[in-house]
């Protein structure tokens, strides 16, 4: 089926269509070791995507951070309580990812 069909099939059935096919990631800036974004999208209060587009962060310590797949495993967690481990080496990074996290989470509420 594709979603469509899937959407389809619910709205006949008298159900609503998933909210996670309709997330919008929104845009949060914070600073790690330089100013970057982190994209989240959430719906239904749980975390549907986390990307950061580009960053200046540096090369083996926070650009690795977020090349790690770090972001991958908050998908599914719930926005009021997401949050990726803290490291050293790459606090500025992790920090500031998590400071995007408990943005989204304020705006969830």
């Amino acid at each position: 089926l594709t979603s469509t069909a899937l959407n389809d099939a619910l709205k006949q059935a008298g159900a609503a269509a998933p909210a996670a096919a309709s997330a919008e990631p929104k845009s949060y800036d914070v600073t790690g070791f330089q100013p970057f974004s982190v994209e989240i999208a959430v719906a239904d209060g749980k975390i549907v995507s986390v990307s950061v587009p580009s960053n200046n962060e540096t090369p083996g310590f926070g650009a690795d951070l977020i090349a790690s797949g770090v972001l991958d495993t908050l998908v599914g967690q719930d926005i009021a309580s997401a949050q990726i481990d803290v490291k050293s080496g790459v606090t500025l990074t992790s920090n500031a990812i998590n400071d995007a996290l408990a943005q989204a989470a304020k705006e969830v509420q």
